[in-house]
């Protein structure tokens, strides 16, 4: 990313709270430190795929390929 926007990034991720607490995953730019608040997904994409609702990283991460292998253009989740 560096090469392309010329800024640092440096994700900080706690391995066994990834999933149930987003906060403390950060992008930061050095100027600025954000973290991601809440994921919401959609409800209706879940269920018409058969998708669980995930309750690991590596769940959440298997769910997004379930959407994408769908082949279906939809928006799965939106993250504030």
């Amino acid at each position: 990313m560096k090469e392309m926007y010329d800024i640092n990034v440096k994700y900080e991720v706690i391995p066994d709270a990834q999933f149930t607490n987003l906060s403390q995953v950060r992008l930061s730019t050095g100027e600025v430190l954000s973290g991601v608040m809440a994921v919401g997904y959609n409800k209706t994409v879940f269920k018409k795929l058969g998708i669980e609702i995930p309750k690991t990283y590596d769940d959440f991460r298997k769910a997004l390929d379930t959407v994408k292998n769908s082949g279906k253009d939809i928006t799965p989740i939106s993250c504030l």
